[in-house]
């Protein structure tokens, strides 16, 4: 009664065997789905500028209706569109899907890549600078046409 009074916790007739529950190993059953499930990533909307330091991922396609700042990191397991200056990094098609694509209004970035494939901005062609621009991959070589 004066366990309850004090609002303590009260075990009545509980007995723990320690040495017997580390001889029984614990029951584990895991259910095998009869049919494949399929998942499908939708795609993700951001609407403000994503800044300096800011890391964006998305499981499907990524669309950015603003610009992405220098400093700024962009990930997407499918494409990424991008409507406004991309100055920061982009990477797409991150678990290796070839056939991802980059297109932005107006190419300024540090870093793209495709399934790893990757140009840095020492790499990008002057002539292409701040123009829109569709970046694929082709023979492990990332090919960016002016849209």
């Amino acid at each position: 009664q004066a366990a309850l009074t004090l609002k303590i916790a009260v075990f009545s007739d509980f007995q723990f065997n320690i040495a017997a529950a580390k001889k029984r190993p614990p029951k584990i059953e895991i259910e095998s789905p009869h049919e494949p499930v399929e998942t499908s990533a939708e795609a993700k909307l951001i609407t403000q500028p994503v800044r300096s330091g800011q890391r964006v991922y998305s499981a499907g396609d990524l669309i950015i209706l603003s610009q992405v700042s220098a400093g700024a990191e962009i990930m997407a397991a499918g494409n990424i569109h991008i409507y406004g200056a991309l100055r920061g990094r982009a990477l797409a098609g991150v678990k290796g899907n070839t056939e991802c694509r980059i297109f932005c209004s107006n190419l300024q970035a540090e870093l793209i890549s495709i399934a790893g494939i990757y140009k840095t901005c020492e790499d990008l062609d002057n002539s292409l600078r701040e123009l829109p621009v569709q970046i694929s991959l082709k023979d492990r070589a990332l090919i960016i046409n002016a849209i």
